[in-house]
């Protein structure tokens, strides 16, 4: 009686009554059967009068659940396009949440196949701030990577009594339009500054002494100042000088001889008081020829063609590395000359834009590091001409 009365059977209690009679009836039949290995061994029957009704409705809803998943095809699509699986699988595939996709995809299965248990949450709104939740769904892979330094960031500076980069940021500069308090609380949150590598470059301007080369003259005719800025500015001051070397090139080269191992920066501008046709040549010459010969024979030079206001490479730094057809406005126009002997590296660029790169040729290239005491070069011509040596740096990286 008591297999017949088991709950999961759902029967009625006028059948029960009348079977408890008739079983009655039949007693002296049935006691000559015996009960031993009535069961499996090792299993007993499920013990479902123990649960309440409301869990034994739920068992039957997830036994037909599993029929339907097994015998409809269609049944477990419709299952995983209620609201409450589709917000589920967001939230699991959510990049913030770095589940793999196997995990998942077994996340979502493990949510169809138990979908009767969830019969009280599933209609729960399970985001609740959905505008929030679906903004940051949409980071990519480096503002994901960047909100995660940030994080580390932030922790690391908590646990730490050094003073951090955006502090002293704020600190150097004078935020008028902006009350303190509200800075000093969003830096201390998102300490971004930090994340921000700082260049690590040495000014040698300072140190460095420029010479003039006797060669044509050069002694007599260049003129080295320095101004407001404590840039150095170079031109030829032919209009004083009485001597026959007029107009014919004369180097000014700095006294330090540049370290092969040693990563160098030169920014120079160029002025002219004509619009004619005008040349300019920067680059590196080795000290022995100062006295002795044009700057450009050593071949470690580039030379730009002025004309009409506008600056171009005349054809000796003929490899572009990035950009095409230098065109630059002289008003304007800072070249950086870098300079890395080992590294067999010599280039000049549009500081500070950089949509130029370009690069000596192969075969001058390959000379660089057979020559001695290279030091960084102005050649002038014409008193048409000045150069202004804005900044020398060296640098633990050359910029993109």
């Amino acid at each position: 009686m008591q297999l017949i009365s088991n709950k999961s059977n759902f029967c009625s209690t006028e059948f029960l009554n009348k079977t408890q009679q008739l079983l009655e009836k039949l007693n002296f039949v049935l006691e000559d059967i015996s009960t031993q290995g009535m069961f499996i061994q090792g299993k007993n029957p499920i013990e479902f009068q123990k649960l309440p009704d409301e869990k034994i409705n739920q068992i039957n809803e997830y036994v037909q659940h599993q029929i339907q998943l097994q015998s409809n095809i269609n049944y477990q699509t419709e299952i995983q396009q209620t609201q409450f699986i589709k917000d589920f699988k967001k939230i699991s595939e959510s990049k913030l949440n770095f589940i793999n996709q196997i995990q998942q995809k077994t996340i979502i299965n493990h949510l169809t196949e138990t979908y009767p248990f969830l019969n009280q949450d599933r209609n729960t709104q399970i985001i609740q701030q959905l505008d929030k939740f679906e903004l940051f769904s949409q980071l990519d892979q480096q503002m994901i990577k960047d909100l995660t330094l940030l994080i580390k960031k932030k922790k690391e500076l908590s646990n730490s009594m050094d003073t951090n980069q955006s502090q002293n940021i704020l600190n150097s500069f004078k935020f008028k339009q902006f009350r303190k308090i509200n800075l000093d609380r969003i830096l201390s949150q998102f300490p971004v500054f930090d994340l921000i590598p700082i260049k690590k470059e040495i000014s040698i301007l300072n140190d460095l002494q420029l010479v003039k080369g006797t060669f044509n003259d050069g002694d007599k005719r260049i003129s080295i100042q320095k101004n407001d800025l404590n840039q150095y500015e170079i031109s030829i001051n032919d209009e004083q000088y009485q001597g026959e070397k007029k107009s014919s090139f004369a180097n000014c080269m700095s006294n330090l001889i540049l370290e092969k191992d040693k990563k160098y920066v030169f920014r120079v501008q160029f002025k002219s008081t004509t619009t004619n046709l005008n040349y300019f040549q920067i680059g590196l010459m080795q000290q022995k020829h100062l006295n002795i010969q044009e700057g450009y024979l050593d071949y470690q030079f580039t030379e730009f063609k002025y004309e009409n206001n506008k600056l171009k490479e005349n054809n000796k730094f003929s490899q572009y590395l990035k950009g095409k057809d230098l065109g630059l406005d002289i008003e304007t126009a800072i070249i950086e000359l870098r300079v890395w002997l080992n590294g067999k590296i010599l280039q000049i660029s549009d500081y500070p834009q950089y949509n130029y790169i370009l690069s000596q040729k192969n075969e001058d290239i390959d000379k660089l590091q057979n020559l001695e005491n290279l030091s960084f070069l102005l050649q002038q011509q014409t008193s048409y001409q000045k150069y202004i040596l804005t900044e020398a740096l060296i640098v633990d990286e050359f910029e993109n």
